[in-house]
């Protein structure tokens, strides 16, 4: 991941080695570190969330 100025925090996760060699694998296909998909993976999800967020709070009349 190339350093774009921001603060960058380390995680340490636990995976099963079934779901690690595949989510290597998939990296590799993509010519991308494990690193990048997974933030990719997390910002995608985050984002999704808060728009499903932010549409139910329309639906419900805007929390206002």
């Amino acid at each position: 991941m190339k350093d774009s100025g921001k603060s960058v925090k380390k995680l340490s996760v636990l995976l099963p080695a079934e779901l690690h060699l595949r989510s290597k694998r998939q990296a590799l296909l993509n010519d991308q570190t494990l690193t990048v998909l997974i933030v990719s993976l997390l910002t995608n999800y985050l984002d999704s969330v808060d728009t499903a967020v932010q549409e139910k709070s329309l639906r419900n009349g805007g929390g206002n």
